[in-house]
């Protein structure tokens, strides 16, 4: 929950992990596209709480060892509000075990 007391003026990032090349782009790109679009339509309608999203969406590239990499970065160095990502089917999340 937000606390309006430490309401900023800053932007709200959410990082965007969906494949949009590679084996499993056909899952990742209507998402990846899905959720450009709902930002868009929060910020044109003044963001949350005043404040607008911007997106950090890296490409895993259908590679589970990127995904965890580009995971890994992103949180030591981009610092997100919120992360959205999709997820490999089983057998491949296997793999990153």
């Amino acid at each position: 929950m937000l606390n309006l007391a430490q309401q900023s003026d800053d932007p709200i990032t959410i990082a965007v992990l969906e494949n949009r090349s590679g084996k499993f782009a056909e899952l990742g790109t209507s998402k990846w596209q899905a959720s450009h679009l709902a930002v868009e339509e929060i910020n044109q309608n003044g963001g949350i709480l005043g404040r607008e999203i911007e997106i950090i969406d890296p490409d895993p590239q259908s590679d589970v060892n990127r995904y965890r990499q580009l995971v890994t970065d992103i949180l030591e160095h981009e610092d997100p509000d919120a992360i959205w990502a999709g997820s490999p089917p089983r057998k491949e999340r296997l793999s990153v075990r």
